[in-house]
């Protein structure tokens, strides 16, 4: 009895470790397998950052910044990584730095200079 006892708090340990960094498969098999030791190789185990973000995604308590596409909270107002201010849902996307918006697309010429304004 205290074996299966034994086992079965190490496959939950090790489920609960490896579900936090996307393998909760890999945490289970490990704590049923090598038990204390299997804990202990699921406390190393490398995160699978898709997964865990793809999670927090759809759980609704973050969202992709628009700018830097790292993860942020869904309230935030400025990306923490990118210092950008972000929208406000239901309006246009800012305009990047720099671009005039009322030129809607660049001149296929290139500027001509002038001979009055070209330094000799």
């Amino acid at each position: 009895m205290t074996i299966v006892l034994f086992i079965v708090v190490s496959a939950v340990l090790g489920w609960m470790i490896g579900s936090s960094k996307g393998k909760g498969g890999a945490g289970l098999a490990l704590g049923i397998f090598l038990g204390p030791l299997g804990v202990l190789i699921a406390l190393f185990l490398k995160a699978d950052t898709q997964k865990v973000e793809a999670t927090a995604i759809q759980s609704g308590e973050s969202k992709k910044c628009p700018f830097c596409s790292e993860l942020i909270k869904v309230d935030a107002v400025v990306c923490r990584f990118c210092g950008r201010d972000l929208p406000v849902p239901g309006t246009a996307m800012p305009e990047a730095p720099g671009v005039d918006p009322e030129q809607s697309t660049a001149s296929p010429e290139a500027p001509t200079v002038s001979p009055e304004n070209a330094e000799m």
